[in-house]
């Protein structure tokens, strides 16, 4: 009897990041219809990573919407990604400020079949706005929105990146994103954004799990307002 993990999925994205290994390694994540989370214990390198990804849709021929929860979209760096010679492409990319969740579920139920990449950043901030933390009403609105979300992505033409923030547990040292298993069981592939000490701009970007990936797969970088560049792969 064949198991689902022999089944080969041969799904490939048709948006281009650089560099390009940055590309490879996200390759088979970027699916029309699938939901991805990026968590981390800092915000300047998801974010970062957002831009890289929302920029690269534009510079693929697509059409992109940033949902800002706070302050984190940044001209400057959108520009710098994409280059002097290609800022005009910049007018493709739209940016709207959500003030928490009810905005967002509104905004990507109206953009979903127009546009190629939905970028949320972050979903944490958009939690902080207008719920306490570690409330039980907190984490059944975020289970109703992430239910709606999913239905909504599923038949559609575009793919949900998501930024949240996460902490190590202090027993079991597993990372783990602010919505814990409501959000986890709800995405379809998770990336870690890690730093590593006195290594200045150095972050591990690691896909942890992925229904098109049989095993994690890893890319070493540095990342900063000069962009994204690439040290080794793992």
């Amino acid at each position: 009897m064949t198991t689902l993990d022999e089944f080969s999925i041969d799904l490939q994205s048709e948006i281009i990041l650089y560099p390009p290994q940055l590309n490879d390694l996200f390759s088979s994540v970027l699916i029309p219809g699938q939901i991805s989370l990026i968590h981390g214990p800092m915000r300047s390198p998801m974010t970062i990573l957002s831009h890289e990804i929302a920029v690269g849709c534009i510079r693929s021929g697509k059409l992109t919407v940033y949902l800002d929860s706070g302050t984190n979209f940044k001209p400057t760096l959108a520009r710098r990604l994409m280059g002097d010679a290609n800022e005009d492409a910049l007018q493709k990319l739209m940016v709207a400020n959500v003030m928490g969740l009810d905005d967002i579920e509104e905004i990507i139920a109206s953009v979903a079949t127009n546009y190629s990449i939905i970028v949320l950043d972050s979903l944490t901030g958009a939690l902080n706005l207008n719920l306490p933390p570690s409330s039980k009403k907190r984490q059944r609105r975020l289970f109703s929105m992430l239910e709606t979300l999913r239905e909504t992505m599923i038949d559609s033409p575009s793919h949900l990146v998501i930024t949240d923030h996460s902490s190590r547990d202090p027993i079991t040292g597993a990372s783990r994103p602010v919505g814990g298993n409501v959000l986890e069981h709800s995405i379809d592939s998770m990336i870690r954004i890690t730093a590593f000490e006195n290594h200045g701009y150095t972050f591990q970007i690691k896909i942890e799990r992925s229904p098109t990936l049989k095993k994690p797969e890893s890319l070493m970088v540095r990342m900063g307002e000069f962009g994204i560049r690439p040290l080794r792969r793992f």
